[in-house]
Formats: C-alpha cells, sequence, structure tokens
C-alpha cells in the first residue's frame, strides 16, 4: 500500500514537470522499481493524462535497448500516444516548436496503424495481416529528470513522451505485409542535420540490427501483454511506433533534421526546430 502510493506520487510529479517544464530527481532506484511496478507507474500517468482530456491515438514500444544482440523484447513495454502530441504530416516536412531544446532527444522510428483490432488470441498470421498502413516517423522526447535515470524511469515517463512526427503514410498490401520483417531487416536508416551549406549524418543502423522494430518483435510484446493483463492493447485506427532505429540524438533549436529509410518505398521525413 504505502508502495502504491509512492508509485502515485511519483506519476503525478512526472506529469507536473512535463507540464510545467521543470526538472525532477529520478527515482526508480530508490524506490526499487522493477520492470512491473514501473508499468503501474506508467499507467497511472496515463489515467492522469485521459482525467486532463487527452485523447489516446496509439502505443509505442518502450524497450531498453536499439541493439538486437542485447535482446530488450523481454523487457519491452508498450507505452501510449495522444493526439495532442502526435502530427500526421501531410508533405513529410513539419515545424516543431519548443522551448526545452536542451533537454530535447529525437528518436527515428517505424509507425504501422491497424485496419482491425486483433484478438488477444491470434495467431501471427492474423496479427501481421491486422495491419495496414505504414510510416516513417520522428519521436521528439522531451526527458524530465535533473540527475541520473534508468530504464525504469523511462517507463514511467512514458518513454518521455512529447512528440511523435509521422511522414506521408503509405497502404500495406497483402504481400507487403506477410514481407515486411525481411523487407525492413535488409533496409539502412539514417538520421541527418541539414543546413544551406552542407549535410551531416548524425546517425546511422541497419535494419537487421535493430531491436524491436518489425511486426514480429511487436507480436512477441503483444502475446506478452496478452498474457499478463488478458486483454488485447491494441485496437482498430491505432498507430503503433516501434522501437528506436537508432540511439536518441540530441537536438537545439534552429536544428534542422532529415530521416531516410533504404529499402522502403517511404519519402524522407523532414523537421525543423524553432522556438
Amino acid at each position: 500500500m504505502l508502495l502504491s502510493s509512492k508509485l502515485i506520487s511519483y506519476a503525478h510529479s512526472i506529469k507536473n514537470a512535463h507540464t510545467n517544464g521543470s526538472r525532477i530527481t529520478a527515482k526508480s532506484q530508490t524506490l526499487s522499481l522493477s520492470i512491473n511496478t514501473s508499468v503501474n507507474t506508467l499507467n497511472t500517468l496515463h489515467m492522469l493524462n485521459i482525467a486532463d482530456g487527452l485523447e489516446l491515438v496509439g502505443r509505442k514500444i518502450i524497450a531498453q535497448s536499439t541493439d538486437k544482440a542485447s535482446d530488450p523484447i523481454q523487457s519491452a513495454v508498450l507505452g501510449y500516444v495522444y493526439k495532442s502530441r502526435f502530427c500526421e504530416s501531410a508533405n513529410n516536412k513539419e515545424l516543431v516548436k519548443t522551448k526545452h531544446a536542451s533537454r530535447l532527444l529525437i528518436e527515428p522510428k517505424l509507425a504501422i496503424r491497424l485496419g482491425s483490432t486483433p484478438d488477444k488470441s491470434c495467431s501471427f498470421e492474423e496479427f501481421f495481416q491486422a495491419f495496414d498502413a505504414i510510416a516513417l516517423g520522428l519521436d521528439v522526447t522531451l526527458v524530465p529528470f535533473k540527475d541520473e535515470w534508468h530504464y525504469e524511469d523511462k517507463i514511467c515517463a512514458n518513454g518521455f513522451d512529447s512528440q511523435l512526427v509521422l511522414g506521408v503514410s503509405k497502404t500495406l498490401s497483402r504481400e507487403s505485409k506477410r514481407n515486411l520483417t525481411s523487407i525492413i531487416n535488409q533496409s539502412s536508416f539514417s538520421i541527418s542535420k541539414i543546413s544551406a551549406a552542407q549535410s551531416q549524418i548524425m546517425s546511422y543502423s541497419l535494419g537487421h540490427q535493430a531491436a524491436v522494430t518489425t511486426i514480429a518483435d511487436l507480436y512477441e510484446v503483444f502475446r506478452k501483454h496478452c498474457d499478463e493483463y488478458e486483454t488485447t492493447p491494441l485496437t482498430k485506427g491505432d498507430w503503433v511506433a516501434l522501437n528506436a532505429l537508432t540511439k536518441p540524438i540530441n537536438i537545439e533549436n534552429d536544428d534542422e533534421l532529415v530521416f531516410v529509410a533504404n529499402g522502403l518505398d517511404l519519402d524522407a521525413i523532414r523537421i525543423k526546430f524553432t522556438k
């Protein structure tokens, strides 16, 4: 009971830090939080956000690593994506306004959309057939902590949710859905900082090295969630942002970034940050 009240207090402090732009002390270590208790805090934060009027538009993978070799699927959890912190680009170019550039990170991602609701007992075949579109995404995250934080703190803070910007989506055919994992594994991804004078690659990754970034990976996380909570976490119309394809990149005001996927038939997505 005492721990429960502390988790609720932690969720409130994270919410206030996000709302007010303040910074708080990370508490996962002092509270001895596990992944499961961190998820409890995450869900409390979600209930506070819903009570504040935020509308759910999808889910996001929160994983401990971007490296497939470290096998982060077992520790991956599902966070939340809210309408007010979500943007579907009409032309793959977006302007993002911010006051907290010194605390912002950006993560390049793939996002997929559900055309139907997968049943909690569905097979993998039924699961991947439920998706109907794919898009490149740039996930802007705001770190609320003023000191060292751990993976459990990132779960509590909903993956540092700030804004998810999606590029123009592409409809998935039955054949492309069947082959999507293979296509992603054979693709490469880069995010670059650009200016009128030059373009500098900030991060680069190969699809087969990236962790929790395919429908097959998501299915494992989905099954784990269904086994633990006995309910499906995904519904028709949801966008699901997969794990970051590269390590998070620090950003500053006036930065302009472009995310390119080689091997996927998706146009590059570009965003510029300004006060």
